[in-house]
């Protein structure tokens, strides 16, 4: 196995972590840091024939053609939103129909999506 993983511990879920010894990536599952890792270390790219479009997973690239090429979207039926990915329009209904909100533990901050929760905590530290 060409990555290696540390064993570590979280201080803020006190469970054990993997921690990635290229990078400051950390996962709870071997396989999925894995994943993480392969896609970020390994420089392997999906390049779109048709646009300048380059995705890190191939998964990403077949969004992208789903999107672009084929014109798939994806419509809310709860108002006037439209989304170009199935996940945008997930995070669309949570955030602006459900009101999920993700408060940090250590300050005022609230997020909306789990993405900008993590990216506020990565600034604060």
């Amino acid at each position: 196995n060409q990555f290696d993983f540390k064993p570590t511990v979280d201080k803020n879920e006190e469970e054990s972590k993997l921690l990635c010894d290229q990078s400051d990536c950390m996962g709870s599952h071997p396989k999925n840091l894995m994943s993480r890792e392969r896609k970020d270390h390994s420089g392997v790219q999906h390049s779109c024939d048709q646009f300048d479009y380059v995705a890190k997973i191939s998964g990403n690239l077949k969004k992208h053609k789903e999107s672009k090429h084929y014109g798939m979207i994806y419509p809310c039926d709860q108002c006037e939103y439209v989304g170009s990915y199935a996940g945008s329009l997930m995070i669309h209904k949570k955030r602006d129909h459900l009101g999920v909100r993700y408060p940090c533990d250590q300050c005022d901050h609230v997020a909306t999506e789990t993405g900008k929760f993590k990216q506020a905590q990565k600034s604060q530290a």
